[in-house]
């Protein structure tokens, strides 16, 4: 989806994310049918890491740094960063003190976990909503010629682009082996931790 986002209109590839995050999310809530599950977990917008997945960060980065002046756009993408850990943090508090509230409202744990997944996917309309209200200003800028046929798309910054893919790659893959869903697993296997605990767990190491 990224790589063609500035080809299809990269509006148009956030909306689509956003509507794989209701597509998922609402897959999730209903089914119980093993294939479907699976097309939703590959296809749909749902992170095992507790981080951002799908489209967003690509588009969401290139169309800053499109728009941002060079001399504030580091400090910027900080300030990024450092939103997206906050809204992760209060995402799993969020979502262990919701699950943790209903079940003690009498609610079993099945549904309550439903209930946290089809917020999941009401949040995928709103951003659906949002997305429709941006501005085209963040659209890549037409070429005024005939960009040269590269591999990848890549001209110039193959070199730069492919030493910068790897070190992301390693870090990407040490990151696979402690998945936030595996930790939380395992908590709650081996300490039978509460989901209103686990969610304060996973909020300050995100802190």
């Amino acid at each position: 989806m990224t790589t063609t986002a500035d080809r299809f209109g990269r509006r148009r590839i956030l909306i689509l994310g956003a509507s794989l995050m209701l597509f998922a999310g609402t897959l999730f809530a209903f089914t119980t049918s093993l294939p479907l599950l699976l097309i939703a977990a590959i296809v749909g917008v749902v992170s095992p890491s507790g981080h951002e997945v799908g489209p967003f960060l690509a588009v969401e980065q290139a169309a800053l740094s499109q728009t941002l002046p060079d001399n504030r756009r580091t400090s910027i993408f900080g300030w990024y960063n450092l939103a997206g850990s906050l809204a992760t943090a209060l995402g799993a508090l969020t979502g262990g003190g919701l699950s943790g509230i209903l079940q003690k409202l009498g609610m079993t744990s099945v549904n309550s976990y439903r209930a946290v997944v089809l917020v999941y996917a009401a949040i995928g309309v709103i951003l659906m909503l949002m997305f429709m209200r941006i501005s085209s200003v963040i659209e890549a800028p037409t070429p005024n010629s005939t960009p040269l046929q590269t591999r990848f798309g890549l001209h110039r910054s193959r070199g730069i682009v492919f030493k910068l893919c790897s070190l992301f790659g390693l870090d990407a893959f040490a990151g696979g082996f402690v998945m936030q869903g595996i930790v939380a697993y395992w908590f709650h296997i081996r300490f039978g931790v509460e989901p209103t605990t686990l969610g304060a767990i996973f909020f300050g190491a995100n802190i």
